[in-house]
């Protein structure tokens, strides 16, 4: 974690201590979505005085993995690794060290790779035996989200393209779908969003429960995305806010180690500063960042409830302004052809939830928010568009109702919702059962059909409660 990411950790992991406590469908994701005559990535420029580029995102990668996250089937990755190096794991899995292990994949075999542990602060909380902050000692959970490192030993060894596989455990998800729906929701508007499928994993042969594979967001994804090639610079968890250029290098996922200049993203910052007015922020944000790619980002953002994602503006102490606060859960990706930057959601499984500890308690668009952070459950936070850029977003009620209107008659629509929660549902059916009958303290089948009927409820009050604000 970079050094500015700890101004913030404290108040976000203390929320998260409390909050741990406690097939595809035929409307298909991964096949280029979007793609029809009401394409919200190529539709027009909502400024007719402004001629914009186009959005030069490509849609879901046609690339050697896609046969993974279109499987309508249930995948089964299976992990041998020595007990001696499970056991180091399993005593200290807050440590997120990589021990050597072998993957298998339908015959395929794939020596000296890395497993590890991986999670924030709120995956661990709760699955350890030391129930502090930050939690520690050994795993009690009967599964972990884990990371396998495919290149451990091989610099250029690659699982059907991919460096690094992404086992989510979905701990605080009940359901087991909520980052599956919000991702294809994402990607369905034209956001450039990880794919996922779910899978059972086995750990020497036996069956460690059912996971979800999450696309890396890396290079590749980028090469994979991006028309300009992809080789721009991708920043993790940090906001265009900084003069010094230090934060930018240390939130560096690709070009890390090749003398990386952040000047670029130093320009927008810059411009952003010099603006003296609303009309000069949208102005600022037109030219580097497509309109209607932001307003897709953010109905999608909104009618989902990603409180702990880029919305959210946590706190490291009471009463102050915006520049004591930062948001997480999210990457820029900065275009090499044009001044351009792309805004990308990562870890969505807090979603479509009214009340939680992350909930934020502002509406992200108020047109006179409290810039002055104050108190949200446990943690604190300030409302979002006390930020400059979010605050020229917030300024255009038009264009955002639009995109929520394309959102709720598209991919959002109750029917296609109801599709794809019920094929998920049956394609992980079986395996939510066997996890369950080889550790009883596995989720219950009954009680995670009743959860996914529960939240069938809760993606119709979300249509409910954005279908006001939404452009007739």
């Amino acid at each position: 974690m970079n050094d500015v990411l700890h101004r913030f950790v404290g108040p976000v992991a203390l929320g998260l201590l409390v909050m741990a406590c406690g097939t595809e469908s035929t409307t298909n994701p991964d096949e280029n979505p979007g793609q029809s005559d009401t394409d919200p990535t190529t539709a027009p420029s909502t400024d007719p005085a402004e001629e914009t580029p186009l959005p030069d995102y490509q849609g879901d990668a046609d690339d050697d993995a896609s046969f993974l996250f279109n499987s309508d089937e249930i995948l089964t990755f299976e992990i041998d690794v020595d007990p001696a190096n499970m056991a180091i794991l399993d005593a200290d899995p807050v440590a997120e060290e990589y021990v050597p292990a072998t993957l298998r994949y339908q015959g395929e075999e794939f020596s000296d790779v890395g497993l590890r542990y991986k999670g924030s602060i709120g995956s661990f909380v709760g699955c350890t035996e030391v129930f502090g902050f930050p939690p520690s000692g050994a795993k009690t959970c009967p599964k972990l989200s884990m990371k396998v490192k495919v290149n451990y030993t091989d610099n250029g060894l690659r699982f059907h393209g991919l460096k690094k596989l992404q086992f989510h455990a979905m701990n605080s998800d009940e359901t087991q779908l909520r980052e599956m729906l919000s991702y294809y929701l994402f990607r369905a508007m034209g956001i450039p969003a990880p794919r996922t499928v779910p899978m059972r994993l086995l750990i020497n042969g036996e069956m460690a429960g059912v996971f979800l594979l999450v696309e890396q967001i890396d290079g590749r994804f980028t090469r994979s995305r991006f028309g300009d090639g992809g080789k721009g610079n991708l920043y993790k968890e940090i906001w265009p806010m900084y003069s010094d250029d230090a934060p930018y290098i240390s939130a560096l996922e690709t070009n890390e180690d090749e003398n990386p200049s952040v000047e670029k993203v130093q320009r927008f910052r810059q411009a952003l500063d010099d603006a003296t007015s609303t009309e000069e922020l949208v102005a600022v944000s037109d030219s580097w960042i497509d309109r209607q790619y932001i307003m897709n980002f953010l109905a999608v953002d909104r009618s989902i409830v990603n409180d702990d994602g880029s919305m959210h503006w946590y706190c490291n102490s009471y009463g102050q302004g915006v520049e004591a606060c930062s948001p997480h859960n999210f990457f820029w990706y900065e275009d090499t052809k044009a001044d351009k930057m792309w805004l990308v959601p990562w870890d969505t499984d807090l979603t479509f939830r009214e009340s939680h500890v992350t909930s934020i308690p502002a509406v992200w668009n108020d047109d006179n928010p409290e810039c002055l952070s104050d108190f949200a459950s446990l943690g604190m936070y300030i409302p979002p568009n006390c930020d400059p850029l979010i605050s020229a977003w917030a300024s255009l009620k038009d264009d955002y109702a639009k995109a929520l209107r394309v959102l709720l008659d598209g991919p959002f629509a109750a029917g296609n919702v109801a599709t794809l929660l019920d094929g998920w549902q049956e394609q992980m059916a079986a395996a939510v059962a066997e996890a369950h009958a080889v550790n009883g303290e596995q989720i219950d089948p009954d009680r995670w059909n009743s959860n996914i009927e529960a939240f069938k409820v809760d993606t119709y009050r979300r249509r409910s409660a954005v279908e006001d604000l939404a452009a007739p």
